[in-house]
């Protein structure tokens, strides 16, 4: 179980500190920024190193994404 935190809006000004870091730290690696829709993917390695981000349009079960958590 967990608890379900409140709604929020990240596509304008994201207040969340995760958010924040996330976002600034795909545009210093050039990594897509921008999230447009609900279930955009940022994917860290096990020393929680920020290595894709990816729009919601990409399924989790794409190749791209299974290599990256394979080779971690």
């Amino acid at each position: 179980q967990f608890t379900l935190g409140a709604k929020i809006n990240i596509l304008r000004k994201p207040e969340l500190p995760i958010y924040k870091w996330l976002i600034e730290r795909a545009e210093k690696q050039h990594l897509k920024a921008t999230i447009d829709w609900n279930f955009h993917k940022f994917l860290l390695d096990k020393n929680g190193n920020l290595v894709a981000s990816l729009s919601s349009s990409v399924s989790p079960f794409e190749d791209t994404i299974l290599q990256i958590l394979e080779a971690d």
